[in-house]
């Protein structure tokens, strides 16, 4: 990705979020995000956008690992005496 496509996304960032970010942020968000294509990137601003109240940090905006904890197993609680714990 390119740095006018970077800020053709950032500038959605900071018009949706009224919020500008700084120069130092700025350098920080383009070296984690600029092996990303451009439609991926517009498409995760556009999604963080449509989802979220507050400003995506960089880990938002690269989309990855969404699931990572959604899939796991619960635990079965069905045999267990919390009256135990809780008792004094």
């Amino acid at each position: 990705m390119t740095k006018a496509e970077f800020m053709e996304g950032i500038h959605m960032l900071q018009d949706n979020y009224n919020k500008k970010l700084t120069t130092e942020q700025l350098k920080l968000f383009y070296e984690n995000l600029k092996d990303m294509s451009k439609d991926r990137y517009i498409a995760n601003i556009k999604q963080n956008i449509k989802t979220n109240q507050f400003m995506p940090n960089i880990a938002q905006l690269r989309g990855e690992n969404k699931t990572a904890y959604t899939n796991f197993e619960q635990r079965d609680y069905s045999n267990f005496d919390f009256n135990r714990i809780f008792s004094n």
